[in-house]
């Protein structure tokens, strides 16, 4: 008996009349433990009951049966490989037999020694039907395959496993001008204008093909045979043989000239917006330089005024003149606030606070407009609101001083009120509304959505009678925006407005620290009392303001008119602190305190600055400054800044 490699159970059908033979062909499986499974029909109607039934792998099926010959039967199995046994040893016979489609033919012996030729004879029939199968399925695909390539719009080209192009379609013939006479047995880098093609053996995307024996896409510039430019979408797929080996590579071109264009046109538009994004910021930052200057003079030099004697109407005039300096502060942060969040540059703290205390602070700095209107604000704090909260007190303070600030505004008597309640409490957040309502002169509801719009008030009237840019609104619908809050307004022409604020706070547990933060700690001008200040300034106005600042604050100081004089006056003088401007002629703020710090002078470096945009301060620090006031520049903020460095300083 032959060896075989059959590892599976298979299922034979037995078409025999013989119960000799029967019994021998069971009697050989059991001998030889060969893993068979056996059906037996008797007759060619037990046969054909049994091909209905189905569920065998093979037949063997004898020639003479009672009611008739198994020529019969094998021309009614289909899809199953059939053995051929007869003890008729005509050579018609087994022609017959064949013309009917049986695989192999067996001839009976009377010591049935033709048993030993069945399992090779089973393998072999199982092997051959496996490998039609799959030539059969092998077929369709390569049938489907040229369907696909005779519709298809792309380009296709088929190359040899070096990358040689042996065929191309239509499409790509359509695509590239070329026909198939001119690309074969090329690379086609006459596409690229000679630079390499994907299927070049010296190109990256073919080693890698051949490394890892899969598909690579990439996108390429190519030109037509006139010279057209064109770009397309190149997939590189090898096809492997049962060894795993790369017998051809197909290579599909998709045209994406169009996307491409698209792409460029996007990339221009881009960088133009980028470059006018920067442009913008430059004049910004020059704006804000420009007017933070003078400003820092007006409002320094008031503050020092009123500390001066002054009779009641010079104090009118000076607190008028303060309340305008303000207001014009106001207008250019708004101006800026606007630019950082269009430049997605607006950051947020996340810090904890007392609201109670933040909302005494607002009121406080409110009382004088509100008093000067003879208005009434009403402050009311549910006591569910919890006494300390985590989030950002300083978007908080800007939200809810642009919304009293317009209250205000538009309210000529009556009242102004500010409700805080709780909404909700999930675990250890609390959702918070801050109602802002006033009995002025309201806003008509066809205004309602267009009032959170940049440069938008309610009506032109409003505007040549109140005046503003209609800018607060719009930045307070997008600092609420950004920390996933909610605004609502509720407003009629002449009955007032009330604008409603809903964020979401972590609430934080009071400790012994942050009890003790609300008292404010006593003002100590003396903590500069001595100190040697370089002052390193070129506008006068501001020169004077620091001089006397810090002469109130009791210290010593002299002046540099520009970065230069302040690097050589640092360098052949002893001073403890330099207050440095950052925009000067010559030499600016950044280049001299680097060069300060080139030569080894660890000197305190704080800046003092017009620039009030996000990334400010790093700039400073990064230049080897230590710390930053941005103009106008209050005196306290001013001792507070100049203490911490020199603590710090001569820690070190």
């Amino acid at each position: 008996m032959g060896d075989t490699n059959t590892n599976r159970e298979i299922t034979i059908l037995l078409v025999e009349d013989d119960q000799i033979d029967q019994m021998a062909f069971e009697r050989f499986i059991r001998q030889h433990n060969l893993p068979y499974k056996y059906m037996i029909a008797n007759s060619v109607e037990e046969a054909e009951k049994a091909i209905k039934k189905g569920g065998f792998d093979i037949a063997l099926v004898d020639f003479l049966l009672g009611d008739g010959t198994g020529l019969e039967v094998v021309r009614k199995i289909t899809r199953v490989p059939v053995i051929f046994a007869t003890g008729q040893g005509d050579q018609k016979i087994a022609v017959d037999a064949m013309k009917a489609g049986v695989y192999d033919y067996l001839v009976k012996d009377n010591n049935r020694n033709y048993l030993e030729q069945l399992p090779i004879t089973i393998e072999n029939a199982i092997s051959h039907k496996l490998a039609n199968e799959k030539l059969r399925e092998m077929e369709r695909e390569v049938e489907k395959l040229l369907w696909v390539v005779s519709k298809t719009e792309n380009s296709m080209v088929i190359a040899n496993k070096d990358g040689k192009i042996e065929w191309v379609n239509e499409g790509f013939e359509r695509l590239t001008g070329f026909n198939q006479q001119e690309v074969v047995e090329t690379y086609g880098d006459m596409l690229l204008r000679n630079n390499l093609s994907g299927l070049n053996p010296r190109s990256p995307h073919y080693k890698t093909l051949i490394s890892k024996k899969k598909s690579v896409s990439y996108e390429s510039k190519n030109y037509t045979k006139e010279g057209k430019e064109f770009w397309v979408l190149t997939t590189i797929t090898p096809i492997l043989n049962q060894d795993g080996e790369i017998q051809k590579i197909i290579a599909i071109d998709a045209d994406i000239t169009e996307r491409k264009e698209v792409e460029f046109e996007l990339i221009k538009a881009k960088h133009k917006a980028e470059k006018l994004a920067h442009t913008k910021e430059e004049f910004m930052a020059n704006m804000s330089h420009e007017i933070r200057t003078p400003i820092n003079a007006i409002i320094g030099m008031a503050e020092l005024l009123g500390e001066t004697k002054l009779e009641q109407k010079q104090k009118d005039y000076l607190q008028s003149m303060k309340f305008a300096s303000e207001n014009l502060l106001n207008l250019i942060n708004d101006v800026l606030d606007l630019a950082k969040i269009e430049a997605g540059r607006m950051k947020f703290e996340s810090v904890e606070f007392d609201i109670r205390q933040l909302l005494a602070s607002i009121s406080g700095m409110l009382q004088f407009r509100i008093n000067e209107k003879n208005l009434e604000l009403k402050l009311e704090v549910d006591d569910k609101v919890p006494e300390l909260v985590k989030s950002d007190p300083t978007r908080l303070n800007q939200i809810l001083i642009n919304l009293l600030g317009n209250a205000i505004k538009f309210t000529d008597k009556g009242h102004i009120g500010l409700d805080v309640n709780v909404l909700s409490k999930k675990g250890d957040t609390v959702q918070l509304q801050f109602d802002v309502s006033d009995t002025g002169i309201g806003i008509s509801k066809a205004k309602h959505h267009s009032i959170f719009e940049s440069f938008t008030q309610g009506e032109s009237e409003t505007t040549r009678r109140y005046g503003g840019t209609g800018l607060g609104l719009s930045i307070v619908k997008k600092l609420v925006r950004f920390q996933g809050g909610e605004i609502m307004l509720e407003s009629e022409v002449g009955k007032g407005s009330t604008f409603s604020v809903q964020l979401d706070y972590e609430v934080c547990k009071p400790t012994k620290t942050t009890k003790n933060s609300k008292d404010k700690p006593n003002k100590n001008d003396a903590d500069l009392k001595g100190v040697k200040v370089l002052i390193v300034e070129d506008n006068e106005l501001n020169q004077v303001l620091a001089i006397e600042f810090l002469k109130k604050a009791l210290a010593h100081s002299e002046v540099a008119k520009n970065g230069k004089e302040a690097v050589e006056m640092v360098k052949n003088r002893k001073y403890d602190i330099v207050l440095m401007d950052i925009q000067m002629p010559e030499m600016d703020g950044y280049q001299a305190s680097r060069k300060i710090r080139q030569e080894g002078n660890s000197v305190p470096i704080i800046a003092m600055t017009a620039h009030a945009f996000q990334g400010e301060r790093e700039k400073c620090l990064d230049a080897g400054m230590d710390d930053y006031l941005t103009k106008p520049i209050r005196f306290e903020k001013m001792v507070e800044i100049m203490t911490k460095a020199l603590k710090k300083h001569s820690e070190k």
